[in-house]
Parts: C-alpha cells; sequence; structure tokens
C-alpha cells in the first residue's frame, strides 16, 4: 500500500500486474483530482483493508490474480456499499462492459484507454456517477438504432457468462463449482444450456467459440 497526500478524491488500485499497478499509481497521484491512493496486488490484501478503508474509487482488475473481478465485485460491495467500481480490462467494451455493470460496477475502462479517459472515469465515480466508455455508448445507439441481432452469447444469464468464460479459460468442472459455490452437477447442467444456445455440439465447440469471439479470463 502506498498512500499520498489527500487532495480530492481517493482511489485504491487492485491489479496484481506490477507493472500496470505503477503505471496507474502513477498517473493517479499527479492527478490535481485524485487524493491518497493505495495499492493492492491480491484479492486477500484487498479484502482485508476492505472494512476500513475511507476510498471513495476503487480501480478493479477484472482478471485480479486469477480471480474473475466481476465474481468478487458481488462480495466488495457487500462488505462496502457505495463503493465506487471501476472496472480496468483488457478485453472490449462490447463484451464484458454491461455485464460488469450488471454486477454493480459503476464503470468499465480499457487498458489501452488514454490517460484523459481514465481519469475522466475516475472523476465520475468520484462524483457518484457511472461512467459509460463513448465506444460503448457509440456502440449500444448503434444497436438501438440499427435493431440489429444480438450475438449468441449475448442470450446468456449472468450466471452462464461466467461458467462460460471459465470454460473458455480451460477449466474444469470441478474448480468452477468451487470458484462459483456450486455443485458440479449443476456446473454440467450451464455447460449443457450454454452448448445449446450457442447452437454448438461440444465443450471443445464451445471453447472454441469463446477464443474466437474474444472470451477467457486473461493474465
Amino acid at each position: 500500500m502506498n498512500p499520498i497526500e489527500t487532495k480530492a478524491i481517493s482511489v485504491a488500485i487492485a491489479d496484481d500486474h506490477p507493472v500496470v499497478r505503477a503505471g496507474v499509481l502513477a498517473i493517479m497521484s499527479e492527478s490535481s483530482i485524485v487524493g491518497e491512493v493505495c495499492e493492492y496486488a491480491s484479492a486477500e490484501a484487498l479484502q482485508a483493508a476492505l472494512l476500513d478503508a475511507q476510498w471513495t474509487v476503487l480501480i478493479l482488475d477484472i482478471n485480479f490474480g486469477g480471480t474473475d473481478g466481476l465474481l468478487l465485485l458481488p462480495e466488495l460491495l457487500a462488505q462496502k456499499p457505495g463503493l465506487g467500481v471501476l472496472i480496468l480490462s483488457n478485453y472490449p467494451e462490447e463484451k464484458y462492459a454491461l455485464p460488469a455493470l450488471k454486477a454493480g460496477a459503476m464503470g468499465y475502462i480499457n487498458k489501452f484507454t488514454s490517460i484523459e479517459q481514465l481519469l475522466e472515469a475516475v472523476l465520475q465515480l468520484g462524483q457518484g456517477r457511472r461512467y459509460i466508455p463513448p465506444r460503448l455508448a457509440e456502440l449500444l445507439a448503434t444497436q438501438a438504432l440499427s435493431g440489429q441481432n444480438k450475438p449468441l452469447e449475448e442470450t446468456l444469464s449472468d450466471r452462464e457468462l461466467q461458467v462460460f468464460n471459465l470454460l473458455v479459460s480451460g477449466k474444469g468442472n470441478n474448480e468452477i463449482a468451487e470458484l462459483l459455490e456450486l455443485s458440479n452437477k449443476t456446473v454440467s447442467t450451464y455447460r449443457t444450456r450454454i452448448i445449446e444456445k450457442l447452437n454448438l455440439n461440444s465443450t471443445t465447440d464451445l471453447i472454441s467459440y469463446g477464443l474466437t469471439h474474444g472470451y477467457g479470463l486473461k493474465n
């Protein structure tokens, strides 16, 4: 953890990649809108500090130390209601932004975005507002105006999408069951349902489809 003098918005950075964490920390530390900044390299350290924390905004890696940030998010918000969580991700907005917002995040931003957009997102969350990336807003508007059909994976429920991502990442039924606190039978049922919804024939097809369309957890 690395605190600096309080100025305005207090920010916590949760990312297990040292270079990414250092870069975001430097950006926050040099900004006039940001006050105290703390950094955490593991979910365990983050959760241990959570109850006594005074952060306004938490910048959370979507794949934090091998943990799906969208699964961790409800636990964090249950411990700290009202915390403004900004998901930071390698994934494109059109794939994961909506699931992140549904899970309770107040904003979603890609790691390849500009420094200006990152700071704008922090400012918006610090003022209690959501941050919708311009690219996502444009995509949503285009879909609404064109009336185009949704991709098949968008027919999946939130839980099905979680299982889908874990399967695409190469995790087996036992590991998924443990991560999601489900029975193996329930995971198998989800897998079968996902295969049917995506019009596929096997788990191998499911993994191939997911990788082709940019799903799965990245380290």
